[in-house]
């Protein structure tokens, strides 16, 4: 029988591998991937919805690649899921590298009406931005990432022009000059400045005058008021409308309409132009 020499050098090298491979794991080389919040801006606003725009890095720390299978990405309200983002276009990350990903999204007011009335109430949501990829790591196989982050958005809501009081200045020879309070309310939670808005004057659907309001800074949940002077002639209001107002009554088929710009210097932001009428 032939006997197999081991030399002692080759044997303690071989006894000093197997101990280092019994005390070393894969767990001790694999390092999770980490994220960073970049940054959650606003970029447009309407009167029924916001939408805005996050942006997050995500590092993999480790020496190899790690291919993605599966990427959830979502917005939450109330601790629940509720608008799905959709799958980034990323099918991996390389070795000890860092990816910058961007997830846009849109809230209305009416999905907030029907999730969260509360939210819509008080003029602003508090929303989660849920990531959950799920990795391929060597030896270990599937692993799934969890990370949020939390932000605020406005709910924007339409401001409120009321004619407040009113009250006939003075009666010529062939016009009537009134005098007209008007109010502003400006129901978000942030700042609007507005530029001048017009005013039309209006009996039947007849034109009957045009004016101008100064344009106004009105802070969150704040009301304001300017008075203004309309001059209207006798032909145009007729008889009965002429008679009504000299008594001290607001004819109910004499309406005033209002149109204005409107900006938010908090968000930094326009709104879209805004028309309405004018209640009483």
């Amino acid at each position: 029988m032939r006997l197999q020499r081991i030399s002692l050098g080759g044997l303690i090298s071989t006894v000093l591998v197997l101990s280092g491979c019994a005390n070393f794991g894969i767990n001790d080389a694999y390092r999770q991937p980490s994220f960073e919040h970049q940054s959650t801006r606003l970029t447009g606003i309407t009167w029924t919805g916001v939408n805005g725009s996050s942006r997050v890095e995500l590092t993999n720390p480790n020496a190899y690649g790690l291919p993605i299978t599966e990427f959830a990405a979502q917005l939450w309200l109330d601790g629940q899921p509720w608008i799905d983002l959709g799958t980034p276009t990323l099918d991996g990350l390389a070795a000890r590298s860092s990816t910058t990903l961007e997830f846009d999204w849109t809230v209305t007011a009416v999905g907030l009406l029907q999730r969260a009335r509360d939210a819509y109430a008080a003029g602003e949501a508090d929303l989660e931005l849920r990531l959950q990829p799920t990795l391929t790591v060597p030896v270990l196989g599937a692993r799934q990432l969890d990370w949020s982050h939390d932000f605020t958005v406005p709910v924007p809501k339409t401001p409120q022009v009321r004619l407040a009081d009113w009250r006939v200045e003075d009666i010529g020879f062939t016009s009537l000059t009134m005098a007209l309070d008007l109010v502003v309310t400006n129901p978000n939670r942030f700042n609007l400045a507005t530029g001048p808005f017009d005013l039309g004057i209006t009996a039947d659907g007849r034109s009957l005058s045009r004016l101008q309001l100064s344009g106004m800074d009105i802070g969150a949940g704040v009301t304001q008021q300017q008075t203004t002077s309309v001059s209207l002639g006798f032909g145009g209001l007729g008889l009965s409308l002429l008679e009504a107002l000299r008594s001290g009554e607001w004819p109910s088929n004499l309406g005033i309409n209002w149109a204005g710009n409107m900006t938010s210097p908090d968000l930094g932001l326009d709104l879209p132009a805004l028309t309405g009428s004018v209640s009483r």
